[in-house]
């Protein structure tokens, strides 16, 4: 799996990963369309998940290796079988029975959700730009399924936001026309709850204007030496409160200290 990532990063186009780096500015995003990214534990908890619930039938045939990762038989393992395709007996049944949390959540069989359509649909298309490239985890006929786990799905809307998942879902929207996408989102832990969302019609346009944007100022940093890191202003150091709440009970000379 590690191999067809590289595959797919080999390949010319922007991709939304690099968008959201350009999100947070443009020495990330230069960044990012130059190394590869190496899965840490959380992207490998992540690949997992998401290939229980839009690949179960890969994800069974998963090598389970219940050795520590320093021994031979591990090491052996991933040799063979690669980092993304080992997993231990615990984590193995943790994602199945995450995966039927998924498939048993109201909505998702109600709108039948993966019911049918193709997981991990890779689309390459051309924009006024230039090349661009995506992976969409769930793709049907009249909808497309971006696939999330997030630590509260109380405070998801925040962090899609902090993560710019908005600019990940107008990029991906751009390369289907804008049909509809629905975000299914759960949480890592028992009882692995689930979220559905519905991002209504019009909010993948308005996102747009974010990518955009991204997009003009690459321009402007390659082509005009403009600075491209996040922070080009002059920034004032303030305190925090607290510290100046602790200040005001010292009122010893600072001269008695040298």
């Amino acid at each position: 799996m590690s191999a067809m990532r590289d595959e797919y990063f080999s390949k010319p186009g922007m991709s939304a990963s690099m968008l959201k780096a350009g999100a947070i500015s443009m020495s990330m995003m230069d960044y990012r369309m130059n190394t590869p990214m190496k899965p840490t534990p959380a992207m490998l908890t992540g690949t997992f998940r998401h290939q229980s619930v839009l690949e179960p039938d890969k994800f069974k045939q998963m090598h389970i290796c219940d050795d520590s990762a320093r021994t031979k038989a591990y090491k052996a393992a991933v040799e063979e079988h690669g980092r993304e395709g080992v997993i231990s007996t615990a984590d193995y049944r943790s994602h199945l029975e995450a995966a039927a949390v998924v498939m048993a959540h109201p909505q998702v069989r109600a709108l039948g959700l993966f019911d049918d359509g193709h997981a991990e649909v890779e689309k390459h298309w051309t924009c006024e730009h230039g090349p661009c490239k995506a992976k969409i985890d769930w793709e049907a006929l009249d909808y497309w399924v971006e696939f999330k786990t997030t630590a509260s799905i109380g405070s998801f809307i925040y962090q899609s936001e902090r993560m710019n998942y908005p600019v990940q879902i107008s990029h991906y929207g751009s390369s289907m026309d804008f049909k509809q996408c629905y975000v299914v989102v759960q949480e890592p832990k028992p009882p692995y709850e689930v979220a559905v969302y519905s991002v209504p019609s019009y909010l993948p346009a308005v996102w747009n204007k974010r990518t955009l944007d991204i997009y003009k100022r690459w321009n402007e940093y390659k082509t005009g030496g403009v600075f491209g890191g996040a922070y080009p202003e002059l920034l004032e150091y303030e305190r925090p409160a607290f510290a100046e709440e602790t200040d005001s009970l010292v009122d010893v000379p600072i001269t008695e200290f040298i």
